[in-house]
């Protein structure tokens, strides 16, 4: 604290005692004519001017604030009065100092005040030519106007406590660092901002930045700040509050990298803000990604703004650029949200995982100056293959501002992107060319202009990669569906890939739509690994109001009438629905029509038997005809079996054949399920439950049921699931 100089109030008068208005406190480092501040209250925020001016009852407020004065008092015409030497006040005494004290050297003053625990005031502009280290028992103190010019390729090290509000204290082109816990907060300000002019605030800001590495102290925002490009990475456990404020991009460079880059690790970002400005000259707004000094993981950002920007976040590599393959994983970004922005978030991070939570994501025009592309537009692009991956929880995804086009325009696009609980607004094609699964969507998907909703590209080509659709809702407009018969999902250039729809409504898709597919709901080019209650919903034109309720058909065995009820005779070997009938080791054999043997309660069964001397086969489609199957998965044969046979030496064979997606035979040929060795006939049905590995490259299966040496056997509710 500071020593009031008079009480209350500094008051004087002239020789003939007359209140001396309009008189001159003139204020010096003692025993010098060197000027020293001094300050109109107690705290010392405020610096008098020198000289204080005398109001017209001779008074002013002036606080002496650390070492010793000389005072010179003169009247309006600057004829001296009297002169003080050595005054100083109690808090002067033990616990500040001046800068002045010490010739207006940081070093010198160092030197002199040693280890003794002391408040230098900083009330003017110095120099540091050296680097210099400021030791923790010494606290600075700047008053506005007070500040250090650091020449180049010097640094000021920080140790002690730093005092300042905002306003600059540091210039030159050196470095300021600081001692964790030396400050509570760091601000730009304290380098100079100048806002939207010529040299704009991008030193201020980096260099705030920069100081705040690795030590835990928050970076703070106050204003709005104008940049080129600026920097958060280099150093860990960096923590930048842009406080409500934003950095608007200014750079005149073509290919800018981005207003804001992030390459740091364990580091926490709240309210990022940045507005690109339609500023062309950027690649995009953000950038988040790895290099040879750092990998940028766990990382938490809560809250993210993107605005007026041709790409929003670039997540890794720019499209076509060099991939530092680090482990860019552990990510989070919470209420992250666009607006004005053609390209919201691309990634290309091999090794790397992002994960959104309550995103509000919008491909959306705003005011857009010049060109916007709807063709080249999207929400989200994982360009990335080998882990890198984006996870999304709620919030929304939105490209709803779409006017028909003749090219195609997509909303999701690429492999390894997973979406649970969140709303999609999806005016256009999404694009698979990998894993993809949304999951538990609020409100639905939706198409309005007949587009494609999901179409699998080359790249998905593979048994190893898997579409869910997993408790969604997805409808178009009932007007398109008459007007534009593109389907749901078009597997045509990917009919390898596992499509696995599950607790689903699929409005305004008609399954009668495609008829290349034949009853198989709006799905071209290949046929879905599994649906699971699943509603396909057509509100106008012919099945109007018609409500189509799948339950895994694609993996029951229920496609054939093999129970006689249609036959013309009692036995004959015809194919019954598309199921086949084969003999070897003579003639003979049977599909049988006994239909007293059916199981009650249910509507089909099996009735396979053979004559004496002949094996007998019926066998379900093969190739890519037969049934879809999970490669990888161990699923379940079940079914209900009646032996109606006696005698030793007669058997009963269950097989699958397996099949790659092309229908060529897998490498894995066949696998028996199960045999019957008929030593007496069963009297009731029993049950038959086999697990089976599907092998790794098969995507279809066949059923082959055999009966050797005059078997008799029956079947029910055949099931692979």
């Amino acid at each position: 604290m500071s020593t009031i100089l008079g009480y209350p109030k500094f008051k004087a008068f002239s020789s003939a005692g007359v209140p001396l208005a309009g008189g001159k406190v003139y204020t010096y480092v003692a025993g010098t004519t060197t000027a020293k501040t001094s300050y109109s209250d107690r705290a010392a925020s405020s610096a008098n001017a020198n000289p204080v001016i005398l109001d017209s009852n001779g008074e002013a407020n002036i606080y002496l604030y650390g070492g010793t004065y000389k005072i010179v008092l003169k009247d309006s015409s600057d004829v001296t009065i009297w002169t003080m030497d050595n005054i100083q006040g109690m808090d002067g005494i033990i616990n500040y100092a001046s800068i002045g004290d010490y010739g207006d050297s940081l070093a010198t003053a160092i030197a002199s005040i040693g280890s003794t625990q002391k408040t230098l005031i900083i009330d003017k502009s110095i120099s540091l030519a050296a680097d210099l280290t400021i030791p923790s028992t010494l606290e600075l103190k700047f008053i506005n106007g007070g500040k250090v010019t650091i020449a180049s390729g010097k640094t000021l090290t920080i140790n002690g406590k730093l005092e300042a509000g905002l306003y600059q204290i540091f210039a030159g082109s050196g470095t300021a660092t600081f001692a964790q816990g030396s400050v509570k907060e760091i601000y730009p300000e304290w380098w100079g901002i100048v806002g939207n002019t010529g040299s704009y605030d991008t030193a201020a800001v980096q260099a705030a930045i920069n100081a705040g590495k690795s030590i835990k102290t928050p970076i703070v925002f106050n204003n709005t700040y104008y940049v080129t490009t600026v920097t958060c990475g280099g150093g860990n456990n960096q923590i930048i509050k842009f406080n409500g404020h934003k950095l608007i991009g200014v750079s005149s460079t073509p290919n800018t990298d981005a207003v804001f880059q992030i390459y740091t690790a364990y580091s926490k970002l709240y309210d990022v803000y940045v507005d690109v400005n339609y500023n062309t000259n950027y690649k995009c707004g953000i950038r988040w990604y790895s290099d040879a000094s750092c990998t940028s993981g766990n990382i938490h950002i809560d809250g993210m703004a993107i605005e007026n920007s041709i790409t929003g976040l670039v997540y890794g590599a720019h499209p076509s650029g060099a991939t530092y393959n680090a482990s860019q994983s552990e990510n989070t970004i919470v209420h992250f949200r666009t607006l004005g922005v053609e390209r919201c978030i691309y990634l290309d991070q091999p090794n790397g995982r992002l994960y959104l939570i309550s995103p509000m994501i919008a491909v959306n025009k705003n005011s857009w100056v010049g060109t916007f592309d709807y063709t080249t537009s999207y929400i989200i692009y994982n360009y990335a293959s080998d882990g890198g991956a984006v996870m999304i929880w709620g919030g929304s995804l939105v490209s709803s501002e779409f006017t028909p086009l003749t090219a195609k325009v997509y909303g999701l696009k690429g492999e390894n992107i997973f979406i649970y609980g969140a709303t999609l607004e999806i005016f256009g094609t999404n694009l698979v060319t990998g894993d993809m699964t949304i999951k538990d969507t609020e409100d639905g998907g939706v198409n309005g202009h007949g587009y494609t909703y999901f179409e699998l590209g080359s790249g998905a080509n593979n048994i190893e990669r898997k579409l869910i659709l997993d408790n969604v809702d997805f409808f178009r407009p009932t007007d398109y569906g008459a007007n534009y018969p593109e389907p749901f999902i078009d597997m045509s250039n990917a009919p390898a890939m596992q499509v696995h729809i599950i607790n689903s409504r699929i409005k305004e898709w008609s399954w009668y739509q495609n008829t290349s597919v034949g009853n198989r709901p709006c799905i071209k080019g290949g046929r879905p690994s599994r649906f699971y209650n699943v509603l396909w919903q057509f509100s106008s034109g012919t099945g109007a109001d018609s409500i189509y309720n799948i339950d895994d058909y694609n993996n029951k065995i229920t496609t054939a009438d093999v129970n006689g009820s249609s036959m013309a005779v009692a036995h004959d070997q015809a194919a019954k629905g598309d199921w086949t009938f084969s003999t070897s080791g003579g003639a003979g054999g049977y599909f049988c029509g006994n239909t007293t043997e059916k199981p009650s309660g249910h509507l089909a069964s099996i009735e396979l038997k053979d004559d004496a001397g002949v094996d007998t086969n019926i066998t379900s489609p093969t190739g890519a005809n037969g049934f879809k199957v999970i490669p990888r998965q161990t699923m379940v044969f079940s079914a209900r079996h009646l032996q109606g046979s006696t005698g030793g030496g007669k058997q009963t064979y269950i097989t699958l054949l397996w099949y790659q997606y092309d229908g060529s035979a897998s490498a894995t040929v066949s696998t028996e399920i199960c045999r019957f060795d008929h030593v007496g006939e069963f009297a009731t049905w029993g049950y038959i439950f086999v697990p089976v590995l599907v092998p790794s490259d098969a995507v279809f299966a066949a059923l082959v049921l055999s009966n050797k040496a005059s078997a008799l056997s029956y079947f029910a509710d055949l099931k692979l699931n």
